[in-house]
């Protein structure tokens, strides 16, 4: 009995120096944890990856455990930012606690768009997991694209000018840039409404347009033209800066600018591109003169002008507008008749090798006009442009006769 006693007097005894030797060895961890690191990466354009480490802290005499990760979309979203990765990783026991590691990589997908910071994350989850939840920063490297604005088509007056402005590349940036209208050969007030204000281009989007006003007046002149200038540009730069509009004047030239008179006699002419006295303001260049077919005025009863216009198959399209004028007749005893008279107009588009009917009303003061007189001459004014933004007039004379239902284009007034 004595010698039994002491055996186990022994063995506690080294039990005891046996644990004493154990916390002088390691650090004393009550309960091991794992926990996942955030991490920050640089986009790049390929072979750039995200690697979080998940970090065990194993109590004395662990066992060997696992864990269960996948990433997790947030701002960046898979697969346009990163691959999803899904998987799990081992821990293997520890006898005398302290740190193990194990690793998760995530490839990062490179673009070439100009864009926010972006995170997703990577989530842990296991028995010994205290914190699981990992995020993943993606540092965007591209530059921003440059905003620009392009000439406007040239418009007819009293129609509206659009300007289209754009980026260079698309960006994942809401792209703001302010604008303002400036004189050229015309003036704000008299030939366009002034505008000014900011655009802005959404984010994925290419490009925003901003139209301006042209005013109508009712004198025959050369064509005019008025910049639109950009500054102040938002997550973006500037670049081309100056836009140019061309207003196409749409009112009959004056009597001693005018073709013979003639039943169904026609000219053609180039549109000019009115320049700039000053050097600084922004002109157009010239253009050459599509060819429209126009036929003469014709009244269908009881009060509507047909004017019948053909687009060239070579001119791919034609638009523009048609005005319907009276021709001045001195010795008229109508007074309303001794002077030009605009009576109505329509705007067109047709395509190339098409031709269309355009029916004008008229007004009821220029019907009592006609059923006064019994006939007006009259002449339609034909202002066009191609497919190729190429523009010009073109002009053919006709006569209204009140109860017939053709035109007397030979008929003189």
């Amino acid at each position: 009995m004595r010698r039994q006693g002491g055996w186990n007097h022994a063995r506690g005894v080294l039990c005891t120096l046996l644990v004493g030797t154990l916390a002088l060895v390691a650090p004393v961890t009550v309960q091991a944890a794992i926990v996942v690191n955030d991490v920050e990466v640089t986009e790049g354009n390929g072979g750039v990856t995200a690697t979080f480490t998940l970090t065990r802290s194993a109590a004395l005499l662990a066992g060997s455990t696992s864990v269960t990760f996948a990433t997790v979309d947030d701002s960046a979203s898979s697969p346009a930012d990163f691959l999803a990765t899904s998987g799990t990783r081992g821990f293997p026991s520890s006898l005398l606690g302290g740190t193990q590691t194990q690793q998760v990589v995530v490839p990062i997908q490179g673009d070439r768009l100009d864009e926010p910071d972006e995170s997703f994350r990577v989530a842990v989850s296991g028995a010994e997991v205290a914190d699981g939840d990992g995020i993943g920063t993606i540092v965007d490297d591209d530059p921003p694209p440059a905003v620009g604005v392009g000439d406007a088509p040239a418009a007819i007056e009293g129609g509206v000018a659009s300007f289209a402005i754009g980026l260079s590349a698309p960006s994942g940036h809401n792209v703001r840039v302010a604008f303002a209208t400036a004189n050229g050969s015309a003036t704000a007030g008299q030939d366009y409404m002034a505008r000014t204000g900011i655009v802005t281009i959404p984010a994925g989007r290419m490009g925003a347009t901003v139209a301006v006003a042209l005013l109508d007046d009712k004198g025959d002149e050369p064509s005019e033209s008025f910049g639109l200038r950009l500054s102040d540009p938002v997550a973006a730069t500037l670049g081309d800066a100056v836009g140019t509009a061309t207003i196409l004047d749409d009112d009959e030239p004056s009597q001693a600018g005018s073709p013979p008179g003639g039943g169904g006699s026609q000219q053609q002419t180039t549109v000019p591109k009115g320049p700039s006295t000053d050097s600084s303001r922004p002109t157009s260049p010239s253009s050459t003169a599509t060819r429209l077919g126009l036929g003469s005025p014709r009244l269908r009863q009881p009060a509507t002008v047909l004017v019948t216009i053909s687009c060239p198959q070579e001119a791919g399209r034609c638009s523009g507008r048609v005005t319907i004028f009276s021709r001045p007749n001195k010795r008229s005893k109508i007074k309303a008749l001794r002077s030009e008279r605009r009576l109505g107009r329509r705007t067109f588009a047709i395509e190339g090798g098409a031709s269309r009917t355009l029916a004008i009303t008229l007004g009821r003061r220029d019907r009592s006009l006609l059923n006064r007189s019994g006939s007006i001459a009259v002449r339609a004014y034909a202002v066009t442009q191609d497919g190729a933004g190429r523009t010009g007039v073109r002009t053919v004379n006709g006569t209204l006769l009140r109860r017939t239902a053709h035109s007397s284009p030979n008929r003189r007034r």
